[in-house]
């Protein structure tokens, strides 16, 4: 099976996409949800080289929020589907909460509530 270069892939309900070269099934990636633009494009960073993909809202799994974590599935240049990874998610808030806390003991910090200084 050849390697993929996938430089965008927008899901419009049939698919659009740019795809330097394809193959059939092109496997599980994970994926961040980016943001959400006006209340209906969901746009998610996908693997390692974080590679924009939009979708409709609606085809996310409820209640999806920017900065959860999913795997997508990608069959040729078509999304097949979106599943969400608790686990992912969960270290990916734990590890910001801590590096928020770590900014915060430090002297002068900015991200000081005003309770806290």
């Amino acid at each position: 099976m050849g390697g993929v270069c996938i430089k965008k892939v927008v899901y419009d309900g049939n698919t659009v996409s740019q795809i330097e070269r394809s193959s059939e099934y092109m496997g599980k990636k994970h994926a961040v949800l980016d943001r959400i633009e006006d209340g209906q494009w969901a746009v998610l960073l996908v693997g390692t080289e974080e590679k924009e993909v939009i979708l409709p809202v609606s085809k996310m799994p409820g209640g999806a929020g920017e900065g959860d974590w999913f795997t997508v599935t990608l069959v040729g240049d078509t999304v097949s589907s979106v599943t969400r990874d608790e686990q992912a998610s969960a270290q990916a808030r734990e590890e910001i909460s801590s590096k928020m806390e770590t900014l915060k003991k430090r002297k002068g910090s900015r991200f000081k509530t005003k309770r806290e200084e």
